[in-house]
């Protein structure tokens, strides 16, 4: 079958035509394994697949010794938990594929390995069941399995785990294409492939020298879960950004039904600086989880030393700024800061009001975004965040979040307008764009009625589709 399916496949020419056959496997693997340190973050994702594999091998070599002396189970026990090890990984991929919505997203690499930790962490808690046989003649079928409560908490642990596998896995893979050259994949997939084979190996010699010192299985479980959990924290480490713009994204689905007009004005790759309405406190939020790129925020240094916040919002690379007659040192920080993002091809969000609205309106915009334009001379994308105005982060009703939060699910939208070239940007042209995207007058102080809601018809009908005005595209060309 296997032969037949590749005869279906269309010949292609080689894309690399220069390269020599070796008469031996030993230098090219050793220019292999060269080419794929070159980029450390292609090498980062290669050690986290071999990880991968290294966990995989190893429950895989411990499930046949745990199903046949621990559990007393027959074959086809054996062959149940096999098969669920399987579906999880199959499970875990497509899911994988739902929530990135087909697009490359490294926040499920974190979640993915620590959902493993847990799962294989249940599996040492889970211990020496009850109601196990009492003698080795006896066996464990896979109808007493299903009869006791602990067996379904066992396939449910071994079900989980390989499912966060494929959330693990599968960006990784998708890394390492989006991240190879198309002279140089083929290459670093094998690459990949020899180093998950190592891991592999020294997994299984790992576990000789483990069950020779007498470690029992949940045990091995346990060392699992803990290496595995000392991989997650430090994926963390390296691209926190994205697991906390998924988190994001996660909170605002639960929180609000959003929907994202004019997503594609977003760049998907390289510099910009965004600019939107400021409505309440959680603004930063509903941008970020409705970006498919993690986003630098700009915010007043205030925020950064709260104890509830101070952690997460540095993880997030939230860059501090405070007034010039507040702290003239921490706004020249803060310029700079821009800038260094700007040249790393980072996204930075800027609220150009300076401040949340109070009454509903559209503040002037701060002159700051022209000096960062002048300094980092990048596009500049246009925002409008309806449906905040009223909400238990707004300022309505006075100070935010003192009063009963009512708005379950409400629907929002955040429109997104195209992007404007660095040399015709101005505060007073970006806050006519913005007030068009609003659906409100151009000049500031336009408010909303007395429902709080737009006086716009768009903005009351949130759910009707969005035209963007003509002179906005004609500005953003």
């Amino acid at each position: 079958m296997g032969f037949l399916a590749r005869r279906q496949i269309e010949p292609l020419s080689p894309i690399s035509g220069n390269l020599n056959l070796q008469p031996t496997p030993i230098a090219p693997t050793m220019q292999i394994l060269r080419l794929i340190g070159k980029e450390r973050s292609v090498l980062l994702s290669i050690l986290g697949i071999s990880w991968f594999w290294f966990f995989g091998a190893a429950v895989l070599a411990i499930l046949p010794v745990y199903c046949r002396d621990f559990l007393h189970g027959d074959e086809s026990l054996l062959t149940l938990f096999l098969t669920l090890f399987s579906v999880g990984i199959g499970v875990g991929s497509l899911l994988c594929g739902r929530l990135s919505a087909n697009k490359l997203e490294l926040g499920l690499v974190p979640l993915g390995s620590l959902g493993i930790s847990l799962f294989a962490l249940d599996l040492f808690f889970l211990g020496y069941p009850a109601g196990l046989p009492s003698t080795p003649q006896e066996m464990l079928t896979v109808r007493a399995l299903l009869a006791s409560f602990w067996g379904w908490r066992l396939m449910a642990d071994l079900l989980l785990v390989a499912v966060f596998g494929g959330l693990f896995i599968v960006p990784l893979y998708t890394f390492i294409q989006h991240k190879s050259s198309a002279e140089e994949r083929s290459r670093i997939i094998a690459g990949n492939n020899i180093v998950n084979a190592l891991f592999m190996v020294l997994a299984s010699v790992l576990l000789m020298v483990l069950f020779a010192l007498g470690t029992s299985i949940p045990r091995l479980f346990l060392l699992l879960s803990l290496g595995n959990l000392v991989v997650a924290i430090y994926i963390y480490t390296v691209v926190p950004e994205f697991l906390l713009r998924l988190v994001c994204a996660i909170l605002v689905r639960i929180l609000y039904r959003l929907r994202v007009v004019g997503r594609e004005h977003l760049p998907s790759s390289g510099p910009a600086v965004l600019v939107c309405n400021h409505v309440s406190f959680i603004d930063w939020l509903v941008i970020s989880g409705a970006s498919p790129r993690p986003i630098r925020f700009v915010m007043h240094h205030s925020f950064l030393q709260l104890p509830l916040t101070k952690r997460f919002f540095r993880d997030a690379g939230v860059i501090p700024i405070a007034g010039s007659l507040e702290d003239s040192k921490i706004l020249a920080t803060a310029f700079t800061r821009i800038a260094e993002a700007l040249a790393d091809g980072d996204l930075v969000c800027i609220f150009p009001e300076g401040r949340l609205t109070t009454d509903g309106s559209l503040r002037d915009f701060r002159p700051g975004i022209e000096k960062i334009v002048a300094r980092s001379p990048v596009s500049v994308v246009p925002m409008a965040l309806r449906g905040m105005w009223g909400s238990f982060f707004s300022k309505k009703h006075g100070k935010p979040m003192r009063r009963p939060f009512r708005r379950i699910w409400s629907r929002i939208t955040l429109v997104i307008g195209p992007a404007v070239p660095p040399e015709t940007v101005s505060a007073a042209s970006l806050h006519k764009m913005v007030g068009r995207l609003l659906g409100r007058s151009e000049e500031p102080g336009a408010s909303c009625d007395r429902t709080g809601r737009l006086a716009h018809p768009i903005a009351e009908h949130p759910e009707q589709p969005v035209q963007l005005p003509d002179p906005l595209l004609e500005s953003g060309s």
